[in-house]
């Protein structure tokens, strides 16, 4: 996901969550945000990986 949608659809999020007083909901915002957060910072360890694999003369012959 790219940084600007996702930092959009955080600030989306806890725009709502401010907004609403039923507690299911600001359950499953936060959960969301959670999810959110952890698969940028997911993506982000991966596309680490996958320069320092590219960028391994001692991994080349793999």
């Amino acid at each position: 996901m790219e940084k600007e949608k996702e930092e959009w659809i955080l600030s989306e999020l806890e725009r709502t969550l401010e907004k609403t007083a039923d507690e299911t909901l600001r359950v499953l915002i936060k959960a969301a945000q959670g999810i959110i957060k952890e698969q940028s910072r997911r993506m982000e360890q991966m596309e680490a990986e996958i320069d320092g694999t590219l960028w391994s003369p001692r991994r080349w012959g793999e």
